[in-house]
This record gives structure tokens, sequence and C-alpha cells, in this order.
């Protein structure tokens, strides 16, 4: 038996208080994961979602905290958002996390080896993704 807890879905997750009401941007383009996400965060912060990266760039417009992106989308990739946030919202380059059910193109693969962060794994845990939000805004000062 694992030493590790599981916290039942329905319970409440605690967020440090100076994190809260956040703004995080979330782009995917399957419509149930963005549901989802944008469920699990607004409980503790203010969130906007994309269906796509030139959905996502209309958005950025605005500030935000974190931008939480799938890496593989049709079209346009998570990679190719995060070159457009690099040229024209390079403060928001640090705040930029992928997320990924861990199938790589070499490039995918490359592209993150470069970047020399993390990643969110699909599929994520309600914890996971709240604690991931937490870490960008920690380490990264207010716009």
């Amino acid at each position: 038996m694992s030493a590790r807890t599981t916290v039942p879905s329905h319970a409440p997750v605690e967020v440090p208080a100076r994190q809260s009401r956040s703004r995080v941007l979330v782009v995917d383009d399957e419509p149930q994961i963005l549901a989802v996400l944008t469920e699990i965060i607004s409980e503790h912060h203010d969130v906007a979602g994309a269906g796509s990266v030139d959905e996502a760039v209309a958005l950025l417009a605005e500030p935000f905290d974190v931008i939480l992106c799938d890496l593989s989308m049709p079209v346009r990739s998570g990679m190719d958002l995060y070159d457009w946030v690099r040229e024209h919202r390079p403060e928001l380059s640090e705040r930029v996390v992928f997320m990924t059910g861990g199938v790589f193109t070499p490039e995918a693969r490359t592209f993150l080896a470069g970047l020399g962060r993390g990643y969110l794994k699909k599929p994520f845990e309600e914890e996971d993704v709240l604690a991931t939000v937490a870490r960008v805004v920690e380490r990264t000062p207010s716009l």
C-alpha cells in the first residue's frame, strides 16, 4: 500500500492567500479539457479559455499571470504560441506552462528539453494544476 494520500476530488484544495485571484489563460483545443481546467482553476483564480492559438493571441492583449497551453494542437501548436509570446509579450514567456498527453514529436521533445522546465502531463490531478499555477505566480513578479 502506498504512503501517498489521495484527496477526493470534492474536497476543497487550499491555495495560499497571496496566490488567490491571479489571472490564468488556458489554451487547449479539446473542449472537454478546456472546460475541466477552467472549472478547477476558476475556484481560485480568474480564468480565460482559448480553443486555439489564434484565440489565445487575441486574449493576450490583456495581462495574465499564468498561461497553461496544450503543446500539440492542430493548425498552430503550443510551440507557435510560445514563439509569439517571446516576440510580442516577452514578459510572459516565463509564465507559460505546457500540457501534454505524452505524445512527443522529435521537435516537441527538443523544444521542451530546451526550455529546461517541467510540464503538466495529461491526465492531471486538480492538486497538480493548482500547485503549478501557484509555483508560476510565486516565481515571477507581478506585471
